[in-house]
């Protein structure tokens, strides 16, 4: 009901600007708080440094990112990723 999923289907990325509005804009930015308050801004800054020098010289998916700092916290980040990343609300 007048949200939407961050992740949303993307079929060529000249299209970008049609799907991403407002409210994922907002919501992303929160997401990303929500994540250090849930690991520690310590646990998140080591994850986003492993991530960045994993996949320096590379692709990465966001899946990747949640992976990795999963593996710095005993919270459940995939399915808190899911809720917030896939589905509407929240």
């Amino acid at each position: 009901m007048g949200t939407n999923a961050i992740r949303q289907p993307l079929d060529n990325l000249r299209n970008a600007g049609l799907i991403y509005g407002q409210i994922i804009y907002n919501k992303a930015p929160v997401m990303m708080e929500k994540l250090v308050d849930k690991m520690g801004e310590t646990n998140f800054r080591s994850g986003i440094q492993e991530y960045l020098k994993t996949y320096s010289y590379g692709n990465a998916t966001w899946d990747d990112l949640i992976r990795i700092l999963d593996s710095k916290t005993t919270e459940d980040l995939a399915a808190f990723s899911d809720v917030w990343v896939n589905r509407k609300g929240m």
